[in-house]
């Protein structure tokens, strides 16, 4: 499991990010088939994950790692929202955003594709599937999904 705790010094942090993290942090850390891939946005970030008694040793990234290679080698993405849970979901890794702000339009479309789903509460964590990932599986690329990802675009928009 690949984990991108939040963006604790962004604009649209609020402290309910860092308590539903610190809340799956504690149900990973119990779950005898997750190693957890840590993947800090700040360095004091890896202090989170002392509170807890590892089932197995959490693995903290402390440089930066080719993203599809990283992706190649993980199960699952969960992250706090952005482009890291966005490129997972594009590319086929069962991707689980902990954002709980405004769903944005690329966010509302990789959900009903069936690639996102959000986990706004504890309860959600059980949603989690925990199985191997069998490769890679990207959306097609090519006009009809540029065409869907614009219509999202201009309906968030008003544009519509």
């Amino acid at each position: 499991v690949l984990l991108r705790p939040p963006a604790e010094e962004s604009h649209y942090f609020r402290k309910t990010y860092r308590e539903l993290t610190q809340k799956l942090l504690e149900f990973l850390s119990t779950r005898e088939e997750v190693r957890l891939v840590f993947s800090p946005r700040y360095s004091y970030q890896e202090r989170m994950l002392s509170r807890y008694r590892w089932a197995r040793s959490p693995l903290v990234l402390k440089k930066p790692i080719h993203f599809v290679s990283l992706l190649k080698a993980v199960d699952l993405v969960i992250s706090s929202g952005g482009t890291m849970i966005r490129e997972a979901a594009y590319l086929g890794v069962p991707a689980y955003s902990l954002f709980l702000g405004r769903t944005g339009g690329v966010d509302r479309f990789l959900e009903q594709k069936g690639r996102l789903l959000f986990l706004r509460c504890p309860e959600d964590f059980e949603k989690i599937n925990f199985v191997k990932k069998q490769g890679l599986r990207p959306l097609r690329n090519g006009d009809r999904v540029l065409r869907q990802l614009a219509e999202a675009f201009w309906e968030q928009a008003g544009l519509s």
